[in-house]
């Protein structure tokens, strides 16, 4: 399996998310992990699955994960699986907002078209 994690980062903690999220399935095939702004460079639609995160601010995605949707077309990776995750504040979401939601709403265009 192919499979790639991309992450968007302030100060590290999700980072070490997708790094670890990144080591999991390394067990499963090869992996690249790449911040949001060198995902911009390269051509996503050849994995098997594709993880994207990043923190929560003002309620949703930041602008690097934001930038990196905006170039990706609809449709684009299909046949491809894909899952989110965010880092947020330890409260209920609706006081915290998910960046996670939003890129699994992105996500589905994508995968779906």
């Amino acid at each position: 399996m192919k499979s790639i994690v991309i992450y968007a980062s302030r100060y590290g903690n999700t980072r070490k998310i997708a790094e670890a999220i990144a080591e999991v399935l390394h067990a499963s095939g090869e992996v690249q992990l790449l911040s949001a702004d060198e995902a911009l460079a390269i051509p996503l639609e050849q994995v098997d699955l594709i993880v994207i995160g990043g923190p929560t601010e003002v309620h949703r995605m930041t602008p690097p994960i934001t930038q990196l949707f905006a170039n990706m077309a609809r449709g684009s990776l299909r046949n491809v699986a894909a899952a989110a995750f965010d880092t947020r504040l330890d409260a209920t979401r609706w006081l915290t907002g998910s960046a996670a939601v939003g890129i699994s709403r992105k996500l589905r265009r994508l995968v779906r078209g």
